[in-house]
Formats: structure tokens, C-alpha cells, sequence
């Protein structure tokens, strides 16, 4: 039973009210939150390629050539990696800018957090 502040028992309505989950206004979307949304999953599906290449490959050595044959000669070896740190920073302020004016500013900060935090994996890899 879920009881209220004043320990009596809710009624079947109100239990419903109280669990009910709200889903989020896609009027609050802000072109800044799309964008950081979009650099974000850009980065995480390329890193979700590495995971799979990787788990292929026989040794480092080949899934690295299997994963950068993927890309133009210009965009291989550190540029890419480069690109992506520039992306998940960028996506990291835009999430620290826009979780003050949205509601959502648990998924927001969660999102700003993990894009640091990849943004740091991604730079002491390279090293």
C-alpha cells in the first residue's frame, strides 16, 4: 500500500496518479539539445564499432586495420579520435548548458558526465 504524508491509504485513483510516469515534452527540445544529442550518438556508435571490429579481430594489430580502413586516409590514425574528443567536449557543454533549462537535468547531467568521461577514455588512449 503506498500511504500518504499523513499515513492514511490512497485511494486506487490517486495510487495511479502517483505512479504514473510522465513522458517527456518534445516541445523542450532545443536545437543546442539536439545537436549535443546527435555528436553524442555519433561518438557512441563509433565506439560500438571498434567493440565489435575488436571482438572479431584476431589481434590488435588487425582489428586497428580493419577499423581504420573504414575511414578516408586523411581521417585515419589520431585525426579521428581528435574529431571525436572535439565532439564528445562539445556535446559536453551544450548537455551543461541546457540541463538548467529543461526538466530533465538528471538525464542531462548523466549525459554530461558520460561524455566526459568518454572524452577522457578517448584522450589517454591515444597516449
Amino acid at each position: 500500500m503506498i500511504y500518504s504524508s499523513s499515513s492514511s491509504i490512497l485511494s486506487p485513483e490517486a495510487q495511479f496518479q502517483y505512479l504514473q510516469v510522465k513522458l517527456p515534452d518534445l516541445k523542450k527540445l532545443t536545437a543546442p539539445l539536439v545537436i549535443a544529442l546527435i555528436l553524442f550518438g555519433l561518438v557512441f556508435a563509433d565506439i560500438i564499432r571498434w567493440v565489435v571490429i575488436s571482438t572479431s579481430a584476431i589481434g590488435f594489430q588487425e582489428a586497428q586495420q580493419k577499423f581504420y580502413s573504414l575511414y578516408p586516409q586523411w581521417l585515419r590514425n589520431n585525426t579521428s579520435t581528435w574529431i571525436m574528443i572535439l565532439m564528445l567536449v562539445t556535446a559536453a557543454i551544450l548537455f551543461q548548458r541546457e540541463r538548467g533549462k529543461t526538466g530533465r537535468s538528471i538525464v542531462l547531467k548523466t549525459l554530461f558526465i558520460f561524455s566526459v568521461i568518454l572524452a577522457c577514455w578517448l584522450l589517454f588512449t591515444m597516449m
